[in-house]
């Protein structure tokens, strides 16, 4: 009798182990993901660009991922992978200090959403994606007004652009100048900005051998000619059949016999 408790016993301390593991193993982080976006300004000039912080409450543990798509905005119009700060992060507006209590803080050393030169102005918006190890996925934005491009000197070339191929020299070197070309490739630089091409490497042009109207038109493969010629002479010798049969009953009737 003794033996048969101790067994029963001993299942029963066994089956509500696996019981407590299993409820400990499956549990998930109560909550959803919590972002929260710290800017350094709300709006910049094409060209410009906005610092951003973001801190993220309430991830599993593990990697974190957040993702910026600036498509159409930022300078680099990929999706922009955003890196974690380990313990040190300096916010705009607010001291540098340790991140957060229970936070996962972001920014690859103050990140900047450059705008693109060519944005249009207006209210517009970055979109973030966070999503933690669990597969939890939270949004947020950066939003900001984007303002007409700087133009100091007035010569049609933003000055973010004429910085960023030209340099600091951009308004003393001659061959910097909006109607000068810098690369030789026959285009002026203003020329070269409204196309959105490069004006310190020459630009290629390619032109398709038969582009020129002196060429013969078009023909059809040989293989489609030999498959035509193929089943044209079917077609031909089955009508000249038909046609045969049929001028053989009206010259020779079906004759009765006796």
């Amino acid at each position: 009798m003794t033996h048969r408790w101790q067994v029963c016993v001993w299942a029963g301390a066994i089956l509500l182990a696996a019981a407590v593991s299993a409820t400990v193993t499956g549990q998930a982080p109560a909550g959803a993901l919590r972002v929260t976006v710290v800017q350094s300004a709300d709006s910049a000039a094409a060209g410009g660009g906005v610092a951003a912080y973001l801190t993220v409450e309430g991830a599993a543990a593990g990697p974190v991922s957040v993702l910026a798509d600036g498509l159409g905005l930022l300078e680099n119009g990929f999706v922009q992978k955003i890196g974690e700060i380990g313990s040190i992060w300096c916010p705009p507006r607010t001291a540098c200090g340790p991140c957060p209590p229970e936070r996962r803080c972001f920014s690859d050393d103050g990140l900047v959403f450059r705008t693109d030169v060519r944005a249009m102005p207006g209210p517009r918006t970055v979109p973030i994606t966070v999503t933690d190890s669990l597969g939890r996925t939270a949004r947020a934005s950066v939003a900001l007004t984007v303002l007409p491009a700087v133009d100091d000197d007035g010569d049609g070339m933003p000055d973010a652009w004429e910085s960023f191929y030209f340099g600091f020299s951009r308004n003393t070197v001659p061959e910097f100048q909006a109607d000068a070309d810098a690369d030789g490739d026959g285009l002026s630089n203003l020329e070269e900005f409204r196309r959105g091409t490069n004006p310190r490497a020459r630009v290629t042009r390619y032109f398709a051998e038969a582009s020129s109207g002196d060429r013969p038109p078009i023909r059809p493969s040989s293989r489609v000619a030999r498959l035509s010629q193929a089943l044209a002479p079917r077609s031909v010798k089955i009508a000249d059949a038909a046609s045969r049969s049929a001028r053989a009953a009206r010259r020779w009737p079906a004759r009765r016999w006796a």
